[in-house]
Formats: C-alpha cells, structure tokens, sequence
C-alpha cells in the first residue's frame, strides 16, 4: 500500500501542469490592478506568494476574513469554497467570485481515496472572490 501510494504521489500525480496554485495566481495577476491585498486563508499559504511573486496577508479565523472582505479598499481573497459558505453565512456581503480551481491534494491521498473515491470528499475546490 505504501508503495502504491508513492507511486501515485511521485509518479502519475506528480507533474500535472499548470496546478491548482498556477491557476488561481494567474487568475489573481489577470485581476489585480495596482497593488491590491491578496489574503489567504487556508489554502495555498506556503505556494501563493512564490507563483503570484507578491507579498500575501496570512488570514487565521473567520473574524479575520470577514474584516479583511470588509476594506475600504477592493482586496482579493484565497478561500475554500466550504469556508467561502461559511462567510457568507456569517455576514451577508457583496462579494464578487472571479473563479474557482477544483484539484486532487495529493498529500490528502490515503488508501480509501483509492479504493472507493468519494469526489465531493476528495476534491477541493479553492475560489478567488474579490470585495469589489
């Protein structure tokens, strides 16, 4: 099993261009105009700022998120989709969703994973929402 799953991870997973993280960074410089925040929260903190080559705010909570949504000034925001629901949820606000990237984490492979997939379990979907 461990050894089919190293195949999988470095083998016929790996190398699969562009990934999610190349997608939602170009998707950010396509928006992006002038020097916008770009916050993450949970999703892709350690890759984003490598492939959009720009400084990221950390977002940690709930509360965080929302009050960075809730700038003065047009942001962008890196988010699950389930945590994006769960926002909204919380405070009903305009927010504009420019697209989402739905991927296989590989590192969240295990053997039921392979054995009886579950897409709606398996696959992540993170979206690019922007406050104005």
């Amino acid at each position: 099993a461990a050894a089919l799953l190293l195949t999988l991870q470095f083998g016929a997973l790996a190398g699969v261009r562009p990934e999610a993280v190349e997608d939602i960074a170009a998707l950010v410089r396509a928006h992006r105009q002038g020097d916008e925040r770009i916050g993450e929260y949970e999703a892709f903190v350690r890759n984003l700022v490598f492939y959009t080559r720009t400084r990221t705010v950390s977002i940690v909570d709930d509360a965080g998120a929302l009050a960075f949504l809730a700038s003065p000034d047009r942001v962008f925001l890196v988010v699950h989709r389930q945590d994006l629901e769960r926002l909204t949820a919380l405070r009903a606000m305009p927010l504009n969703t420019l697209r989402g990237v739905t991927y296989l984490n590989t590192a969240g492979v295990r053997l039921r994973t392979l054995l009886a997939p579950l897409p709606e379990e398996d696959l992540e979907t993170v979206v690019l929402v922007s406050n104005r």
